[in-house]
């Protein structure tokens, strides 16, 4: 047979797959009735036609009912909300109704699926706050699920002033807390830029909204550093479709959009880009270590590896306080000069993009500017490990840091634990994350009222 042959029949066989890929990836749950089908898979008409016909807004869900949730219910309950909105964000009011005279307080979980995965915390909170639990179909990209929650969002504010209306009473509250983690953290990021990019979200905190403050907890920033094969739309889809299925993957959540924190995707360019929020978005990280989980993906450092120095990546350190010690004024809080910390591996099949990934998103985090000047300050004087403490000082100053696991941490982490590995426990915050997350909060909710008072 003559290589041109060859060449045809490998080519044929590659569209086949990626074609059968395709349509396994599309394919819906058994029980999914032919509409959901329609609504979920088909051409865009008909999702634009559902997303104008259902709101996403669903029925609120009482404390009882949500106490008495298992995972396997609150994994049904979450596929099943998300199929009567066409697929598209959901939000679900805890209580028993959606309370407009409260403040709001919105949850972004990640990719559990899980109604159940932030418990503890809204246990600890639905009697203060109006909690709202956000659903988004990880099998979509981040992307798409950070603008269809972006529109949720704007359509709950809407219904909160419509029931403030009816009820005779003043407009509620225009203050916002969110909170999102991991996926979640990045959809949520998503979404309040694209309620900016339509001046939803304005910088005089007219409209809708005067001030939203946004927790992200233990975000996967650094991104997915996959070799440049990986970065193929094609091959991306193919790999969305099969990894899944497989059974040692599935298992470790390799959902379909998991793919969204590839290097170079559209997610990763529009949250790293150089961009602006508005001042009224006040933005603060939370960080997660856990000497367990400190793998690697590619070669690379994971996506939910933490930025402390015992975590980066081989030579990473080195490569930060060269940028700080050789370019100016501060490379820290310049968006191209940012970029200067990525390098190559694997003979150049990968292009790291992790450090300078996590760091652009955490301009937006406040107090970042005193912590660039700390951390150049330090890069200018010392041994590199000195260099090093201070990083981690100065990290822990910006990020507050707990420990445990990626989930768990949220009604694990107690006070004074003992860790292992690397983890240095000054850097730890020394307060149960609930209670620490209560006292934040608070602050915010002060810190906007004493700002809105004549």
């Amino acid at each position: 047979m003559s290589i041109r042959r060859i060449a045809v029949a490998l080519s044929l066989c590659v569209l086949v797959v990626v074609g059968a890929s395709s349509a396994a990836l599309a394919a819906p749950p058994a029980r999914a009735t032919l509409v959901q089908r329609v609504l979920r898979w088909r051409p865009k008409l008909w999702q634009r036609l559902a997303k104008r016909r259902v709101s996403p807004l669903r029925p609120a869900l009482s404390v009882e009912r949500f106490s008495a949730l298992t995972d396997d219910t609150a994994r049904a309950a979450w596929q099943q909300h998300l199929a009567a909105v066409g697929y598209r964000a959901a939000l679900i009011p805890i209580g028993d109704k959606l309370d407009h005279k409260k403040p709001l307080l919105v949850l972004v979980p990640g990719m559990g699926e899980n109604l159940r995965d932030m418990r503890q915390l809204i246990k600890a909170h639905e009697q203060g706050y109006q909690v709202v639990i956000a659903l988004t179909d990880h099998r979509q990209s981040w992307n798409r699920n950070g603008t269809d929650l972006s529109r949720a969002i704007e359509r709950l504010m809407h219904e909160r002033n419509r029931l403030a209306r009816a009820a005779g009473d003043p407009q509620p509250s225009r203050h916002v807390q969110m909170i999102g983690h991991s996926a979640g953290a990045m959809t949520l990021d998503r979404a309040l830029l694209r309620l900016a990019d339509k001046a939803v979200l304005r910088e005089d905190g007219s409209g809708l909204f005067s001030r939203v403050d946004q927790l992200l907890v233990d975000p996967p920033a650094r991104g997915l550093d996959a070799p440049w094969l990986l970065k193929h739309s094609r091959v991306k889809l193919l790999l969305a479709a099969v990894l899944p299925r497989l059974p040692f993957l599935k298992r470790r959540g390799a959902e379909p959009g998991v793919f969204s924190l590839v290097s170079g995707d559209s997610l990763m360019r529009s949250l790293t880009r150089q961009h602006k929020l508005p001042s009224t978005v006040h933005t603060r990280f939370v960080s997660v270590v856990d000497h367990k989980h400190s793998g690697r993906a590619f070669g690379v450092p994971h996506p939910l590896r933490s930025l402390y120095s015992h975590d980066l990546g081989r030579g990473e350190l080195a490569r930060l306080r060269k940028l700080l010690r050789e370019r100016g004024p501060n490379p820290l809080l310049d968006h191209d000069e940012l970029g200067r910390l990525a390098y190559f591996r694997l003979l150049g099949l990968t292009h790291v993009h992790g450090l300078s990934n996590a760091l652009r998103m955490l301009r937006h985090a406040k107090g970042y500017k005193r912590f660039a000047a700390d951390v150049r300050r330090a890069a200018r004087s010392g041994s590199d490990a000195k260099f090093a403490a201070a990083w981690d000082a100065a990290l822990s100053r910006l990020t507050p840091t707990f420990y445990g696991g990626h989930t768990s941490f949220m009604w694990t982490h107690k006070a004074g634990q003992k860790v292992g590995g690397a983890v240095n426990p000054q850097h730890l915050v020394d307060k149960p994350f609930i209670e620490w997350l209560s006292g934040e909060l608070s602050a915010n909710r002060a810190e906007h009222d004493a700002a809105a008072r004549p």
